[in-house]
């Protein structure tokens, strides 16, 4: 019954108190947010937001800390030798460009200040997990 409930409510387009996504900012909201699937972003090229696009990395996981905010982890793109370079971007400051993400809100200074983390905050979502992430443009 309890299951019955909740899928009619799903149908209905309630959300259930337990799937509250945090508040976004309004330059992420201006993104038209789109649902999409976390298991359809891992291995996704990471572009920075320039006319060349440079590869910044590539997305690993996604994740969900404690007040409902999403973080991107990716290992940053290097030279084979270099041992592995993680980065947790927010997924608000993120966009989607057809089959790459891209580094919207982050300047070429803010993104290589970010410490090399391996482990995002909160826990990771399992790949068949439904996100919201904004949309761009060239």
């Amino acid at each position: 019954m309890l299951i019955r409930l909740i899928l009619l409510s799903l149908l209905a387009g309630a959300s259930l108190p337990f799937a509250q996504e945090a508040p976004r900012s309004p330059e992420a909201m201006a993104r038209y947010p789109q649902a999409v699937q976390v298991g359809t972003l891992v291995g996704r090229q990471v572009l920075e937001n320039r006319l060349n696009q440079r590869v910044l990395g590539y997305v690993q996981s996604v994740a969900r800390d404690d007040a409902g905010r999403l973080y991107i982890l990716l290992h940053r793109a290097g030279w084979p030798w270099q041992a592995t370079r993680c980065a947790v971007v927010p997924a608000e400051a993120m966009a989607l460009l057809g089959q790459f993400v891209v580094v919207m809100d982050l300047d070429d200074a803010q993104f290589a200040a970010l410490a090399d983390v391996c482990r995002p905050p909160g826990r990771a979502l399992p790949v068949d997990a439904i996100i919201r992430m904004g949309l761009t443009k060239n």
